[in-house]
């Protein structure tokens, strides 16, 4: 007898490849593009703005200039995904001149 499973279950092999599609079909579809260097890298370039996202397993690192937009994407995972903030990181941009 053989079961075919319609979605992933914690701790098979294939779990995290399925979160991982998810999670980029979603990031994919609020804009954000991976960079070519490091696909866990994303980032988006809106109106002048640029915003950097890093995925480490379950874990996130977003960067901006705008806490504004940091809290509005944050608010935009959330709503697909449980999200639980644990440490607040800011990255602050300078401009070389």
């Amino acid at each position: 007898m053989v079961c075919k499973l319609k979605k992933s279950i914690y701790g098979l092999k294939q779990a995290s490849r399925c979160w991982n599609q998810v999670l980029d079909n979603h990031l994919l579809h609020m804009g954000f593009k991976p960079s070519t260097n490091d696909p866990c890298i994303y980032t988006v370039n809106s109106g002048g703005e640029f915003f950097i996202l890093a995925v480490y397993v379950d874990d996130m690192i977003l960067a901006g200039k705008s806490t504004m937009r940091i809290q509005q994407t944050m608010k935009d995972i959330a709503g697909k995904f449980a999200v639980k903030e644990m440490v607040k990181l800011y990255i602050i941009f300078w401009e070389l001149k």
